[in-house]
Order: structure tokens, then C-alpha cells, then sequence
């Protein structure tokens, strides 16, 4: 069982504003040194560790402070880049590696048929935080839906159209996301582990 490291009621705030990751899961990442060390100013006792979030398919980067070791904010890679310097392509694709790496290493390779394929919306909202919400479940069957020509089918086609209008009332669906929002991606997946990112 990973050591817990301290959260701040801030940190703990931006997190479940900005991303699906869990309090545990970050608890994870620091436990088992799932991150980039991008360094920190000096005089100032805190450092930045950049992170891949496979839910979100997005880098983070966690402030932690020297000192206690407490997480005191969590920032997306826009707000980094923005606020401090420029996340380095190099480093995003080093951490993107390893963590792929780390979660294979941890998944028992069972691979289970779905009883849907669930379809899920990465956005920003109206505030600007960038969240995933589910807005379709597509009953799922081998005779008459296949992995490999759902992509090509009507109903895939019909469901990208549903959503891009959807956004534009707020609601997609009985599913409301509210309105303002920028679509980013849709995340389909046939299992837990086997999705596939199709950007908008």
C-alpha cells in the first residue's frame, strides 16, 4: 500500500475541477515516481512535477512543497505553460511513455466483452475547467456491432452529429453539460481498458 502524501483542500479542489483522477491515484503517481521532475525557482521551496492522466488523455502538473512533501495545487498544462514557462514536448513524451508503461505493468491482460460501448465527452466548461461527463451507451453486440467497422458505421457518424449540435443547446440528450462549452474529444470505449480518443 503506497505512504499517503498530504493534499491541501486547495490542491484537493483543482484536482476534482480539473481532472478525473482520484486524491489515490495521484497518491499513486508520487508513491511509485510516475512523473517528470520539472524543477523549481530558487528560494522558492517548491518543485513541479508534470504528470499524464490516461482518463483525461492530458498532462498535469502537481506543486508539491519541499519542505512537508504536501501537494499544494494542481494545474493543467495550458495553466502551467501560461503562469510559468512552456512544457517541453520531450518531457510530455518521456511521461506519456511511462505511464503507459506503469499501467500496463498493473493490468491483468483479461480482456472481457462490454456490454455497452459507452461514450464520454472530454470539454471545457463555461469556467474553463476541463472535464469528461458520459453521454451515450450503445448496447454492444459481436453479431451486429464490431469493433472494427463501428467507426465506419451510421450510428457513429449520427452520434458525432447528435453531440456537436447538442453542444451548441447545452444538453446532449437527457445528458445537460451546460452551455459555452468547447468540445475536445470523444472517448469511446468497447471495455475498461480498450478505448479509442477521437478528437473534434
Amino acid at each position: 500500500m503506497p505512504k499517503y502524501i498530504g493534499m491541501t483542500d486547495h490542491a484537493q479542489l483543482r484536482l476534482h475541477q480539473r481532472s478525473s483522477l482520484s486524491v489515490d491515484e495521484i497518491n499513486e503517481l508520487i508513491h511509485y515516481k510516475i512523473y517528470i521532475t520539472l524543477g523549481s525557482k530558487p528560494g522558492i521551496q517548491k518543485v513541479h512535477l508534470l504528470i499524464y492522466s490516461v482518463k483525461d488523455s492530458a498532462w498535469f502538473v502537481i506543486v508539491k512543497d519541499i519542505i512537508n512533501g504536501d501537494i499544494i495545487t494542481f494545474l493543467t498544462e495550458e495553466y502551467h505553460n501560461n503562469l510559468f514557462e512552456k512544457i517541453e514536448q520531450s518531457a510530455k513524451d518521456e511521461i506519456y511513455t511511462l505511464t503507459l508503461a506503469w499501467q500496463s505493468s498493473i493490468t491483468t491482460p483479461v480482456k472481457r466483452p462490454a456490454v455497452n460501448i459507452n461514450i464520454a465527452l472530454g470539454y471545457v466548461d463555461a469556467s474553463g475547467y476541463r472535464k469528461v461527463k458520459k453521454i451515450y451507451a450503445i448496447p454492444y453486440s459481436e453479431l451486429t456491432t464490431r469493433k472494427e467497422n463501428f467507426f465506419e458505421s451510421s450510428e457513429y457518424h449520427d452520434l458525432k452529429k447528435r453531440v456537436l449540435n447538442g453542444v451548441q443547446s447545452g444538453n446532449i440528450g437527457n445528458i445537460s453539460v451546460g452551455k459555452g462549452i468547447e468540445p475536445l474529444f470523444l472517448k469511446i470505449s468497447f471495455s475498461k481498458s480498450d478505448f479509442v480518443i477521437v478528437e473534434l
